[in-house]
């Protein structure tokens, strides 16, 4: 990691915390937020130049629901890692628009899921 991603790190910290985002912090140039208290912690890292957030949620999309995802929100990709749905975006300028964007993508995917597990449990199961 250069001196300059880690620049970029620090100045990336205040944006988030300026845009509302909670718990955020800096683990080995990984950094580390939420959009709000009720929602996932998510990650952000570099990808080359761009940065790469990425969300999980505890359900395994299925292929179906996946495309469905996919063909809704063209940028922000959903697949299973480590057996739980994860959506990624990569933005190349991290600015209001693009914190608002994102807030809004982890807002949709957690309801998303959320949605669908329950219409996979049967009545007694709870949610």
């Amino acid at each position: 990691m250069t001196d300059d991603r880690v620049d970029l790190e620090h100045s990336l910290t205040p944006k988030l915390k300026s845009a509302g985002f909670v718990g955020v912090e800096v683990v080995d140039h990984t950094i580390f937020a939420r959009t709000d208290p009720a929602t996932p912690e998510f990650s952000i890292d570099t990808q080359g130049a761009a940065w790469r957030f990425a969300v999980s949620w505890p359900y395994r999309a299925n292929p179906a629901q996946r495309a469905n995802w996919d063909a809704q929100y063209p940028d922000a990709q959903m697949d299973v890692d480590l057996g739980e749905t994860r959506v990624q975006r990569t933005y190349n300028l991290v600015d209001e628009a693009s914190l608002a964007d994102w807030a809004r993508i982890v807002q949709s995917m957690v309801a998303q899921c959320v949605a669908w597990r329950r219409t996979t449990r049967q009545g007694d199961e709870g949610c």
